[in-house]
């Protein structure tokens, strides 16, 4: 599938997502931009189709000092075993959709996900994101 009409298709969930959860306050914050409001809205996205889950909240640590690490989400696997999952997510405008993102933000990304891995990154003033955090090295140790 061309990387335009995957990206029309889920722009369109995106919007029913802006929707369907128009009184949670991020998307509220967000009014004055529709990009703003989609990207909050593809953590929202992310977290039902991949992580089967409507209760997004816990997950979502996206925000002031987040680290670049919008979710951290954990989840037992087919074994019982729990898997943590640590993502950024970007989303754009549709004219920007083809466009590479920079060799420089995903090193940026990489290097606070492997310090975020090895136990060395510091909880920050965004009490969701140390919540995870402190859960996800709890695990690692």
């Amino acid at each position: 599938m061309l990387t335009k009409y995957f990206y029309d298709i889920i722009d369109k969930q995106l919007i029913e997502i802006i929707e369907k959860y128009k009184n949670d306050p991020e998307i509220k914050n967000r009014e004055n931009s529709k990009t703003g409001q989609k990207a909050y809205a593809f953590l929202i996205w992310f977290l039902e189709f991949y992580g089967k889950t409507t209760n997004y909240l816990p997950y979502i640590t996206e925000g002031s000092s987040d680290g670049s690490c919008d979710i951290i989400f954990d989840t037992p696997d087919s074994r019982g075993n729990t898997v943590f999952y640590v993502i950024q997510s970007k989303w754009n405008n549709r004219n920007n959709a083809l466009k590479e993102i920079s060799a420089k933000e995903v090193g940026y990304a990489l290097n606070n996900f492997s310090t975020i891995m090895r136990g060395y990154k510091k909880l920050t003033n965004n009490e969701h994101f140390n919540k995870k955090l402190s859960k996800l090295q709890s695990h690692i140790k």
